[in-house]
């Protein structure tokens, strides 16, 4: 598995990873409880799968999204208001990993495992949101009714507790999912200065719209993103997966890439905000309301 990100690709030829991305389930696993799931086989199982046994305090770990996923600590959550500020303590990174499908598709599933496992391999704290367990209502403006469902109060609430996201989306049409597209109608301060990556999963293409269209959309929320993407056709899988070594090491290397430039970015952003709200802190100087909620 590469530990480099994109770095350890300039100058040589990439080396890829060894053997397939997807696994089947142990047995471990199949023996779970999956309540309120779509698909027991599906997403939040390939999520679990991914991940293996929770990792001590060196290594990053998931925790569910929403309440579809299986619960295992009550305090593993936190509000955005819990979020460190430059002289807090150190904390591991937390990733939000995005399934941006209306529908189960076991090739987003198999991208989001890859994902999730990747970053908690690199130190990060994980959860996973799965748009087709959360189903959010098209968006609406000024609708004050949307902000008390619960599926809008855990997409808030989660992009606000992460530090860095991984957004999955399957190409529709030349551009990312509905779905996901609904999903970025209910943020705006949630992703400012959040460092995010997109990969897509295309019919045979090579992705590039979609994967553009989720990249211009988290710039105009204020958030970066990481000059490296990845997409996978449906010939880079098969029945147990991701089988196309490099389409697996470029989304490894984008997981260490978040865990590795996040820590740099909120510092800077933090730095700026403290020069508060003139020219000279940037366009974070109009995100320090945003702080005080």
């Amino acid at each position: 598995m590469p530990t480099t990100g994109v770095a350890g690709t300039i100058g040589q030829e990439s080396p890829g990873i060894k053997g397939k991305a997807g696994k089947a389930l142990s047995p471990a696993w199949r023996g779970r409880d999956w309540r309120n799931s779509r698909g027991s086989a599906g997403f939040r199982a390939l999520c679990a799968v991914a991940l293996g046994p929770r990792p001590g305090p060196a290594r990053g770990r998931v925790v569910r999204a929403n309440a579809s996923w299986p619960s295992h600590d009550s305090d593993l959550r936190h509000d955005a208001a819990a979020m460190p500020g430059p002289t807090s303590p150190p904390r591991s990174v937390r990733a939000l990993v995005v399934a941006g499908s209306a529908r189960v598709e076991s090739n987003v599933a198999a991208i989001v495992a890859l994902a999730s496992k990747t970053l908690a391999a690199a130190g990060a704290e994980v959860r996973c949101t799965d748009l087709a367990v959360l189903l959010p209502p098209v968006f609406v403006h000024g609708d004050a009714r949307q902000t008390a469902l619960p599926a809008v109060q855990s997409i808030r609430r989660d992009a606000a507790w992460a530090d860095t996201l991984l957004l999955v989306t399957p190409e529709y049409h030349g551009n990312m999912s509905g779905a996901l597209k609904n999903w970025f109608d209910f943020l705006y301060p949630e992703l400012a200065e959040k460092l995010a990556a997109a990969v897509a999963v295309t019919g045979g293409g090579g992705g590039d719209m979609s994967l553009t269209a989720v990249e211009r959309s988290v710039s105009w929320c204020h958030g970066f993103c990481l000059p490296y993407r990845a997409a996978a056709k449906d010939s880079d899988f098969d029945a147990t997966g991701l089988i196309d070594r490099r389409v697996s090491d470029r989304i490894e290397r984008i997981a260490y890439d978040l865990v590795r430039y996040v820590g740099p970015l909120r510092a800077s952003w933090a730095a700026a905000q403290r020069e508060g709200s003139g020219v000279a802190a940037g366009v974070a100087g109009l995100h320090l309301s945003d702080e005080a909620q």
